[in-house]
């Protein structure tokens, strides 16, 4: 990840119009409405020598996914034992 800092770092020495006519020719050959792909899409084209960073994201991101659904889990189960504790307490 901290080299892909360096690197826009060093892409600010690049002058804006150089930059921002870059990046308009890379929105143009991108083909998705969604956002995320289309970001994904400009660092393989930007910096296709730094394939690690969309790996990285996608690995965190999927990590950030199945720790939210595991806790959703535990939480979902332990309300519903609260739940059935209370109503077999209650029971006569």
């Amino acid at each position: 990840m901290r080299s892909t800092f360096r690197w826009l770092e060093a892409d600010r020495l690049t002058p804006h119009a150089e930059r921002s006519r870059r990046d308009r020719d890379i929105g143009l050959k991108l083909g998705s409405r969604d956002n995320l792909q289309r970001a994904r899409g400009w660092w393989r084209s930007a910096v296709p020598h730094e394939e690690r960073v969309g790996a990285r994201l996608e690995r965190i991101r999927v990590a950030i996914t199945a720790i939210i659904a595991l806790l959703g889990a535990v939480l979902g189960a332990s309300v519903a034992l609260a739940a059935f504790s209370h109503t077999t307490a209650r029971s006569p």
